[in-house]
């Protein structure tokens, strides 16, 4: 049963499925007010658990291995604009098999 989610999820993420189920990759809620403001990557990184640290969201950014939805991110300052989050959410990758989905908390 678990093995089973985490195949969807996988073939979801990385293509298996067109316009896959991305219900069951792991996920952060963001408010309204944090993504006007605008979120670091840096942060969101390390909040997501994607990075162990912010030093280590910041050198996975200088190595060129983060991007969102197919914006690839270069600069350990950018930050995620309110707009980048649709209805469905926007995956965050770190490297190649390292993500998460970034949805508007409702």
């Amino acid at each position: 049963a678990v093995a089973d989610e985490a195949q969807v999820a996988a073939r979801s993420a990385f293509g298996g499925v067109a316009g896959g189920d991305q219900s069951a990759l792991p996920t952060v809620a963001l408010t309204a007010e944090r993504l006007q403001a605008g979120l670091k990557l840096v942060d969101l990184l390390a909040e997501s658990g994607l990075a162990v640290s912010k030093s280590a969201a910041r050198r996975l950014i200088e190595q060129g291995g983060v991007r969102v939805g197919d914006r690839k991110i270069t600069s350990v300052e950018d930050v995620l604009g309110a707009g980048e989050v649709g209805e469905a959410g926007v995956l965050l990758h770190a490297g190649k098999k390292h993500l998460r989905r970034l949805v508007r908390q409702q």
